[in-house]
């Protein structure tokens, strides 16, 4: 996939609270002349990051051009929220015939996130040019005049989306100073130090409130001692990291609550292999937690993860044969492996690769709307339902499941579970004006539904 013509940014970073050097602040930054989106902390950094930031910045500013124009439109509370979804549409059409057919490509965050009364909608460039006001709390969300500033807690910014929008704010600060400590990774990963000696079934436990009492009885204090090196970035550090962690181990719960399901020797197991599909960021950066399925898996002996996919990059200095198990993982003959490949699945499948590592599960995590909308998609999902393998595959919210779902009609899966909301979806919210209009629940979480399919309806 091409990079997007306008950068990904997150919500504190439309908030003018953190630079693109990582630098982050508690109160906004200097936001650029042009396309007053993006915010920098001093002439320097944006003069080293302005042969990335032109493109985007007259993208941006035609998006802004759009509300001059127009103009703020006052509507009946009862309607704000499709006032806005009419109005994001038509902003990102501006953007459209610039940046290509991809969907992604179309969305970026940075416009949705922008600063804009939270109760009306208004933005800064709708004029006159007004004052925002950001929440004390979460400094994340804005009234624009003393009569949305009347109701903004009981129209627009509830205590639930309050707290949401605190905890972003938490991960989004701590996050990029975890970045700029280590210098590579953006997921923070909390792992078991010592292999389990009895098995825990999956399906024994409810959530990750078991998680932690059963499999992982520290996480708590290794959570609390990590966010001691972050406390002075944000307040509410030790909730950022204990939700980063989550995140960062949901991907290997979902596994082995799926490996279950298709194994019922998952228990005396001595050897898996994994085929990850799509794979993208958050995939590979977080393959170290894979380790969990030799700490959770007594009898387990071999694991191997191939993460596929045209984003994946190889890992030139180490071969496929590096042994990445942890010490004591390794003093007792285990091994994990971890191989990339870059490539879509459909042609992958047929590589002397995926022959020396059949997989016992594929799995697709987070596909984009854009992602499932390719023909690359459609191709590789015909090659998984003809491979006969079982896979799951989970989506950020109910809408994205349910779009996948419906394109894989014409490939007639078997599905050996329908969607459902994942207990072990991720805590961290990415919180979607658009989606309260569809009443189900208003952010996104990583890995939040799940569906699991084998071969095709006819065949099983």
């Amino acid at each position: 996939m091409s990079q997007p013509p306008i950068r990904p940014y997150s919500r504190t970073q439309a908030a003018g609270l953190i630079c693109i050097c990582k630098r982050v602040s508690e109160t906004p930054f200097d936001r650029c002349s042009g396309c007053k989106r993006v915010f920098y902390c001093s002439t320097s950094c944006q003069t080293a990051d302005w042969q990335k930031h032109k493109r985007e910045c007259r993208l941006l500013k035609a998006v802004n051009k759009y509300d001059a124009t127009r103009g703020h439109t006052a509507v009946d509370l009862s309607t704000r929220l499709e006032y806005f979804v009419e109005e994001m549409n038509s902003r990102l059409r501006k953007i459209g015939p610039s940046v290509g057919s991809d969907y992604d490509h179309r969305h970026p965050d940075i416009i949705s996130y922008g600063q804009k009364c939270q109760v009306c909608f208004r933005t800064p460039f709708h004029g006159p040019e007004g004052v925002l006001t950001p929440c004390p709390t979460c400094q994340l969300a804005w009234w624009c005049s003393p009569e949305c500033g009347a109701i903004f807690t009981q129209v627009a910014h509830t205590s639930q989306h309050c707290k949401a929008l605190t905890l972003v704010h938490a991960v989004d600060s701590v996050k990029t100073a975890y970045l700029k400590a280590r210098g590579t990774g953006q997921h923070l990963m909390l792992r078991t130090e010592v292999p389990q000696r009895v098995y825990t079934p999956p399906s024994s436990l409810t959530g990750w409130d078991d998680y932690k009492s059963e499999l992982f009885p520290d996480f708590d204090f290794a959570a609390e001692f990590t966010s001691q090196e972050f406390s002075h970035i944000h307040p509410k550090a030790a909730l950022a990291v204990e939700a980063m962690a989550i995140d960062s181990s949901s991907i290997v719960l979902t596994l082995l609550h799926a490996l279950e399901i298709v194994l019922p020797d998952l228990e005396t197991r001595r050897t898996l292999c994994i085929h990850v599909l799509w794979s993208g960021e958050r995939d590979l950066e977080t393959q170290g937690m894979t380790e969990e399925l030799l700490h959770f898996l007594p009898f387990l002996q071999t694991v191997t993860v191939v993460y596929v996919g045209l984003q994946v990059v190889p890992m030139f200095w180490r071969g496929d044969d590096t042994n990445l198990a942890c010490e004591v993982c390794t003093r007792n003959g285990r091994s994990r492996h971890s191989l990339r490949r870059t490539a879509t699945y459909h042609n992958f499948i047929s590589s002397e690769t995926s022959h020396q590592n059949h997989p016992d599960l594929v799995a697709g995590f987070n596909p984009s709307r854009g992602q499932m909308e390719s023909e690359e998609w459609r191709a590789s999902m015909q090659a998984v339902i003809d491979s006969g393998v079982p896979a799951v595959f989970t989506a950020y919210s109910l809408p994205l499941a349910n779009l996948h779902i419906s394109l894989l009609e014409a490939c007639n899966p078997f599905y050996l579970r329908d969607v459902e909301r994942n207990i072990w979806r991720g805590m961290v919210p990415k919180p979607r004006e658009q989606d309260e209009l569809a009443m189900i629940e208003a952010s996104h979480y990583t890995n939040n539904y799940w569906f699991m399919i084998r071969g095709a309806a006819e065949a099983s």
